[in-house]
């Protein structure tokens, strides 16, 4: 009967059928610690030609499976397509990770919980912000843009390129000033975005209600957090505010800016609401932090005020 199989045997299940499918490939499954130490359960197709293979998380399968939404054979079939559509050109690959000169313009950083994620500090280079640490990954886009594959930088990695977490520092900053990937937008631009056309009843109600709050991320708005480190780009949100202001720690994707005013200085209050979010509303693996900080604009520096 359906729904049955533990999480364990239903990924064993896929792996079998899978390898059956694929006889000139080799099917692995694994438990990922993620973010916040989080396990992903993932599937993944090994083509031995190349040197990137693309992981499937299987548990929203095994939660429709449980379900009855699909059967065994429309799971195996659905990763089969996902696979045959992500996997990516070997050369394209190998060109990138096999030589840090070729991978150096594609390196981003990515700001975690240092508290949350120990053990995973203890696997790659990265460098400590406050109460977050910075971690490093290469990011590709192919297929003309429209798909990311993305890749921790582990120990491993810079041992064999021959390179130290401060080079991996320097030429985040570096892209950052060059590719300026940032987005630095008003909420009433995010509720536009998101209502679309017919939602000006909505905003003229929301206009006022609120203090003037922006939202920081990056284009992409994932893993946006980290436009925080980009003193450039900090100075630009000074300049717009003409005073110091206040960074929420929203997710690992974003951070909300506000500027310091009369009615905005209870920073142990908006970090109690900060908390609440977190800890109600954001997926585990996405929580950043559960501070707030201040941006000194005179000084040009951040630090925890609550």
């Amino acid at each position: 009967m359906m729904g049955r199989l533990s999480l364990e045997d239903f990924m064993q299940e896929v792996k079998e059928k899978l390898q059956k499918r694929y006889k000139n490939l080799k099917v692995f499954t694994s438990e990922n610690i993620k973010n916040n130490g989080t396990k992903v359960y993932a599937v993944t197709i090994v083509n031995r030609a190349s040197s990137v293979s693309p992981c499937t998380n299987v548990e929203g399968y095994y939660k429709k499976f449980e379900s009855g939404e699909c059967d065994m054979e429309e799971i195996i079939m659905d990763i089969a397509e996902v696979y045959e559509k992500n996997v990516l050109n070997h050369d394209f690959a190998v060109h990138v990770f096999s030589n840090y000169d070729n991978a150096a313009s594609h390196v981003r950083g990515r700001l975690i919980n240092t508290e949350k994620n120990t053990e995973l500090l203890k696997e790659v280079p990265h460098r400590e912000f406050l109460d977050l640490s910075l971690i490093y990954v290469v990011e590709l886009e192919y297929e003309e843009q429209k798909r990311v594959l993305s890749m921790r930088i582990n120990n491993e990695h810079i041992k064999f390129w021959g390179v130290t977490e401060e080079d991996l520092y320097s030429q985040v900053k570096n892209n950052m000033d060059e590719m300026d990937e940032s987005s630095f937008c008003s909420m009433e631009e995010v509720f536009k975005e998101m209502i679309g056309s017919g939602g000006e009843e909505v905003l003229e109600d929301l206009s006022g209600a609120y203090p003037p709050m922006y939202v920081l991320t990056n284009k992409r708005r994932l893993n946006g957090a980290v436009e925080i480190l980009d003193a450039k780009v900090l100075r630009r949100c000074a300049d717009v505010f003409g005073k110091d202001f206040i960074v929420i720690p929203s997710s690992i994707h974003e951070c909300l800016l506000v500027p310091v005013s009369e009615e905005i200085n209870d920073f142990d209050y908006i970090a109690k609401i900060v908390r609440d979010i977190n800890d109600t509303q954001v997926p585990k693996d996405e929580i950043l932090s559960y501070h707030v900080y201040k941006y000194d604009k005179q000084t040009e520096t951040m630090m925890i005020v609550a």
